[in-house]
């Protein structure tokens, strides 16, 4: 279960909860801009924000404000020097170079905010989700320091809007809505639905000082393994525990059980040329090819037939690769969809073992994805 669909889970159950959510950084971080983090009102966690006392901080917070309610924007320092670091006993002097602005706010299906979101991540599986979220909040009372001087934290009063590629706005407030909100809302989400990152502006709404904070909504991040042998086997687990679904795929019914993959989110025992044929593929998708063998992978390939994805990469030598992208070409595929196949798969770290090939996959998928 990834970090939207535990949330979801526990809107549904009515949970009280407090959401983390990074909303904008300066120099050295642990996390950036868009990082989550979930505390429900006994101080469980999922997600982080970045680990270590910023996050211990913002945990001990969030605490108070899934039990209370009100929401606060909390600033965690982490520029102290050499010199207060000599100065004080603390281990919460925090030296990483940067900034944290964390937003926490009160969540449960009983109250506006986790209503919206409730509505927006349920819209997800029926294809209909908005393209960015939005909130806008204006801060409220003086700034307090933020317990072992790490900080300062103010009240907000937080607005949450969901909105549309279409221009439809859903919000928690301000009905109707103004022209100036909904071109302020609008920009927002274009920005950050151009950008694919979170976008974090201060705005004036005439004489009102506000910040407002956008972030794509993006589809769930989905895996095809095509073969379940030996690699596939630490690939799904990793691949699971990174936060991809995970689908694997084989033609050999006594390789493809849950039992041997039981952090898949489907197992299929079926022709891998028909699989793929069919397959509906998008940017969220990824796609490992590591079958028993050539011929299995090529018959992948040609199902894809040219279909963009996010990552699409394919185990083999540096030969025999090469001999499949010749291969390629000579029936006409676009040397651009041939050149997006990374084979031989994975990051050169020396792997040899499944387990290390299958962290070099995951690496190299991560990479691709964040355009590293």
């Amino acid at each position: 279960m990834n970090f939207y669909e535990k949330l979801c889970a526990s809107l549904m159950a009515d949970e009280r909860l407090a959401l983390a959510t990074v909303v904008r950084t300066e120099g050295s971080v642990p996390r950036r801009a868009g990082a989550k983090m979930l505390i429900n009102a006994q101080g469980l966690m999922l997600g982080t924000i970045g680990g270590g006392c910023p996050e211990a901080e913002a945990s001990r917070e969030a605490l108070e404000v899934a039990e209370k309610g009100g929401c606060k924007i909390c600033r965690i320092e982490m520029r102290h020097t050499k010199a207060d670091v000599e100065r004080s006993d603390s281990e919460e002097v925090l030296v990483c170079g940067g900034m944290q602005e964390v937003l926490l706010e009160p969540l449960n299906a009983g109250i506006p905010n986790g209503e919206l979101l409730l509505n927006v991540l349920q819209s997800q599986t029926s294809g209909v989700a908005p393209c960015a979220l939005v909130a806008v909040w204006i801060e409220e009372g003086e700034e307090m320091p933020i317990p072992q001087r790490c900080g300062v934290m103010r009240s907000a009063n937080v607005q949450r809007f969901a909105v549309w590629s279409d221009g439809r706005v859903l919000g928690t407030s301000v009905h109707p809505l103004p022209d100036e909100w909904r071109n302020m809302l609008l920009q927002a989400a274009r920005e950050t639905e151009k950008t694919r990152q979170p976008y974090c502006q201060n705005v004036a709404m005439g004489s009102l000082a506000c910040r407002i904070y956008a972030e794509p909504m993006m589809p769930e991040l989905r895996l095809i393994v095509a073969g379940a042998g030996h690699v596939a086997v630490p690939l799904v687990r990793i691949a699971a525990l990174c936060g991809y679904r995970v689908t694997v795929v084989d033609d050999r019914p006594e390789f493809a059980t849950p039992e041997r993959f039981p952090e898949a989110a489907e197992v299929l025992s079926v022709d891998f040329r028909e699989y793929f044929s069919k397959l509906s593929i998008d940017q969220a998708t990824s796609i490992v090819i590591i079958t028993r063998g050539h011929r299995c992978d090529e018959q992948c390939l040609h199902a894809i037939n040219g279909r963009k994805c996010l990552y699409l990469g394919m185990i083999g030598s540096h030969h025999r690769t090469e001999l499949v992208r010749e291969r390629l070409r000579e029936m006409g595929y676009a040397d651009s969809w041939i050149a997006s196949l990374h084979a031989p798969i994975g990051l050169d770290i020396g792997a040899e073992t499944p387990e290390e090939i299958a962290v070099a996959i995951v690496g190299e998928m991560i990479a691709q994805r964040n355009k590293k």
